[in-house]
């Protein structure tokens, strides 16, 4: 097969037809598709290799694009490449274990003590920003309920919601439902507005 060149987008929509995601994933793919080939002096399959394309990854990151942008960008050239071997039209995914650290490790997420969400209850200074801060709390209380069950079913001590409203006791019934207060708190600030 000497002197057969097959253009890298050659493939492209036939791989995009049978790909089982949304229509913007297949916008960014074929968008990436397209600046590697606009990059490449010879767009062709065949002249693209691993060590070309950790050049193109220097180049993006060169360039000022963000590590977790450049990610996204190869992990769509990575999906058609694995395609592309998979139909044994390539040899390797050119673009396997070319993922850049993003920068910065993930924050620990802190959650409020409950005597931190208490004082801002009390010294709401306006009964629209307490009922803001109920509202936050009662929201991600509701998120945390499984949790909480499974805390309290369990043994360990109960969260924060406890110390807030007896919505959930330790047999695991609902004295008072989150979501009623919600009803109760909307209904009240709608209320206000007329």
């Amino acid at each position: 097969m000497t002197g057969v060149w097959t253009p890298l987008d050659q493939h492209l929509e036939q791989f995009l037809r049978e790909s089982k995601v949304i229509n913007v994933t297949k916008k960014d793919r074929r968008s990436a598709v397209g600046k590697l080939m606009s990059w490449m002096r010879q767009p062709v399959l065949q002249k693209l290799t691993r060590r070309q394309a950790g050049a193109y990854i220097t180049h993006l990151t060169d360039t000022g694009i963000s590590s977790v942008t450049v990610n996204g960008i190869i992990s769509n050239l990575a999906s058609y490449q694995k395609y592309l071997v998979k139909r044994g039209l390539a040899k390797e995914n050119v673009w396997s274990g070319q993922h850049l650290p993003t920068k910065g490790a993930k924050q620990e997420r802190i959650p409020w003590e409950t005597e931190e969400i208490m004082r801002m209850i009390q010294n709401a200074p306006t009964r629209l920003l307490l009922d803001l801060v109920l509202f936050g709390t009662l929201t991600a209380s509701t998120c945390a309920m499984s949790t909480q069950r499974r805390q309290l079913a369990s043994g360990m001590s109960p969260s924060i919601l406890n110390s807030l409203m007896p919505s959930v006791s330790a047999s695991g019934v609902r004295a008072v439902t989150t979501t009623s207060f919600m009803r109760l708190l909307r209904k009240k600030r709608t209320e206000a507005r007329r």
